[in-house]
């Protein structure tokens, strides 16, 4: 079964260059960062037993930034949903389905936002 996958996405103005910011952000919270393939940064923070890898995807031209961020679900967690959780979640709330991997992702996630003063994710 598949099922379709969804991310979280965001468009805003930021002045400043946002790369030293998201590059700053990524070190604290352990994210390995990329060039992604769009241009920008990709930045993915890998799982744990039982615990999704957080990926978000930046790119800035001028003014406006698009930001991408989602879980990326692994085996084990598609297993325990009896393969009911897609490959690709966005991380804000709304679904039972992942409650507890996209809490912990709007925690890594919701610091960049607030640097960014942008409304943090619920």
């Amino acid at each position: 079964m598949t099922i379709e996958s969804s991310r979280t996405l965001l468009d805003f103005i930021f002045k400043e260059d946002i790369q030293p910011i998201v590059k700053e952000w990524a070190e604290e919270f352990r994210f390995k960062v990329s060039p992604a393939e769009k241009g920008g940064l990709r930045c993915r923070r890998s799982g744990s037993v039982m615990l999704c890898g957080v990926i978000l995807e930046v790119q800035q031209t001028g003014n406006q930034v698009h930001l991408e961020t989602w879980l990326d679900v692994d085996i084990l967690t598609e297993f325990s949903t009896l393969m009911n959780a897609p490959k690709e979640s966005a991380i804000q709330s709304g679904e039972t389905l992942l409650w507890r991997e996209k809490e912990f992702a709007r925690r890594y996630v919701n610091p960049l936002l607030e640097r960014l003063n942008q409304p943090l994710l619920t």
